[in-house]
């Protein structure tokens, strides 16, 4: 989808490095704070985000071609049920000419072809109808769905990095941007008093 997809997939890939060394370190090091936080802070403040654009993109392009198809093909069966509207009243209009000017009531050929005409466009019209409604159900029913779990699962594993990250901190000042992260993310997802971080367990990491 040119720069619209493009840019976002760069930019976490560009700090996707920097993740995975400040991580390594931290795993080196014991777990350091520091370096979790820090890593921590990259993948919030530029990767979510970068992650985040892209998959607007893919959802925006997803529902204008939606949006373009659906109403593509509204205009298809209008444009097919007018055309077999003007056929049906071409074979009438054949079959009371023939009544006026021949005497003869029903010329066995045309209400054959009038039946099959009309069973044919009723046959298409349901067909097309049903089309219409199986992608609408896969695209809002379905893909909609699963679209936003997967944001809201999300928002459960930021909101649950920062519990962690909380109760790894063991300065008391330094719980805050922790606890206001996960607060963010937690009131997307839960009620406001079951976002609260002071629900949380005080306990703190064993002693190295």
């Amino acid at each position: 989808y040119g720069d619209a997809e493009r840019q976002p997939i760069l930019r976490a890939l560009d700090n996707l490095s920097l993740y995975q060394t400040l991580e390594g370190s931290a795993l080196a090091d014991g777990g350091n704070i520091y370096d979790i936080r820090a890593a921590d802070d990259v993948i919030r403040e530029h990767i979510i985000p970068a992650v985040d654009d892209l998959a607007a993109a893919n959802f925006a392009h997803l529902d204008n071609a939606y949006s373009d198809g659906r109403a593509a093909a509204r205009i298809w069966l209008i444009a097919f049920c007018a055309v077999s509207i003007a056929l049906l009243l071409l074979l009438v209009h054949t079959q009371r000419y023939l009544l006026a000017t021949f005497r003869r009531v029903i010329n066995p050929w045309i209400a054959a072809g009038t039946v099959a005409l009309v069973l044919c466009a009723i046959a298409f019209g349901a067909c097309g109808t049903n089309f219409l409604s199986n992608i609408r159900i896969a695209k809002e029913d379905a893909f909609d769905s699963v679209f936003a779990l997967s944001q809201a699962k999300a928002l459960a594993y930021n909101a649950h990095s920062q519990e962690s990250i909380y109760l790894l901190t063991r300065d008391k000042d330094e719980k805050a941007e922790p606890a206001g992260n996960f607060q963010r993310s937690a009131t997307m997802l839960l009620t406001p008093e079951r976002a609260d971080m002071s629900q949380l367990s005080p306990r703190a990491p064993r002693p190295k």
